[in-house]
């Protein structure tokens, strides 16, 4: 994987827009723009929306979770995760 990091949300969106990656992953808690809001913008715009975004957070909520899916987040990893777990997530969803 080519990795591009982003230091917060507003940055994490010019290099979606910019980069036009084949995967986001994405902190549900930055600062400025958070993770949902970062996926609302994307699914508005359709050169991009197709990418997918998993977020990955703390929450044991089972409604925040179902609020990121149901927003478009492709999946959701709870921390603490491993590389493994991460890595399973992406190459599920770039080989679909």
């Amino acid at each position: 994987f080519q990795v591009i990091l982003a230091q917060d949300g507003e940055q994490a969106w010019a290099l979606v827009q910019q980069c036009q990656p084949a995967l986001v992953l994405c902190e549900a808690m930055l600062t400025g723009m958070d993770g949902l809001a970062l996926l609302r913008r994307m699914k508005r715009m359709p050169e991009i929306r197709h990418i997918p975004l998993v977020l990955m957070g703390t929450s044991n909520d089972p409604g925040e979770i179902q609020r990121f899916t149901t927003h478009g987040a492709a999946a959701f990893i709870r921390k603490p995760f491993t590389p493994d777990e991460v890595a399973r997530h992406c190459q599920h969803l770039l080989h679909r």
